[in-house]
């Protein structure tokens, strides 16, 4: 069952015509990998007990990587204190170190990599036209 519905879902990201459907897709899949279908529980389990939030400044002067990054922060329970302005490209999060190492900036990263691929062959299939 979970299965199906995990098959369900990456359907629906490879015929994403956005980036907000793909990253709605992805957010999908990832709780239903997690298996508890709900990003509260999901992000106090990622949390080691004792390990205190610590804040770090990003400079991400890319707009959609920001949004990228603003979802992954929400999705996984960080603190998203400052998004700047776009023409400075700071951003300031507030997460345990491990939460950030091992999960929030691997995820994007990947998900950035993806997001610039499919965005790399839009532009060729357009340009030929």
């Amino acid at each position: 069952m979970q299965s199906d519905k995990l098959q369900k879902i990456r359907a629906l990201y490879e015929r994403a015509t956005t980036e907000g459907e793909r990253q709605a897709a992805a957010a999908a899949m990832d709780r239903l990998q997690c298996g508890d279908g709900a990003p509260q529980s999901r992000s106090s389990a990622n949390r080691p007990k004792g390990e205190q939030p610590r804040r770090y400044t990003f400079a991400i002067k890319n707009r959609r990587d920001r949004e990228l990054l603003k979802v992954l922060c929400i999705e996984h329970g960080a603190a998203w204190v400052y998004g700047g302005e776009p023409s400075d490209g700071i951003v300031i999060l507030e997460a345990p170190r491990r939460l950030l190492k091992n999960i929030l900036w691997p995820q994007f990263q990947q998900l950035r990599k993806v997001i610039r691929q499919d965005a790399s062959k839009s532009r060729a299939h357009y340009s030929k036209r």
